[in-house]
């Protein structure tokens, strides 16, 4: 499962078990594949990952997707960051 593009993370400080990344390069830009955060009262997960693609045809999208919707709806999924203003 290949993202289609990379997300800009948050500030250091609000990263938690919900963020998930890597570094690239020399100089150690970071990116990430998923992130969680709270948007008003809601709180949202944000992933580039193509899953709901592949959802029913590819055994690890279909686990993943299941995975994090099942975390979403759990009590454990409280998201720090806030999601900035537009």
């Amino acid at each position: 499962i290949t993202p289609r593009v990379l997300l800009t993370p948050p500030p250091r400080r609000h990263r938690n078990a919900e963020s998930a990344g890597f570094f690239l390069g020399r100089v150690h830009a970071e990116h990430a594949l998923a992130v969680a955060a709270r948007a008003g009262q809601s709180r949202l997960f944000v992933t580039t990952l193509p899953l709901a693609d592949s959802y029913g045809r590819d055994p690890l999208a279909t686990a993943m997707l299941n995975g994090i919707i099942r975390h979403m709806e759990s009590t454990r999924f409280q998201p720090r960051w806030r999601w900035p203003a537009a």
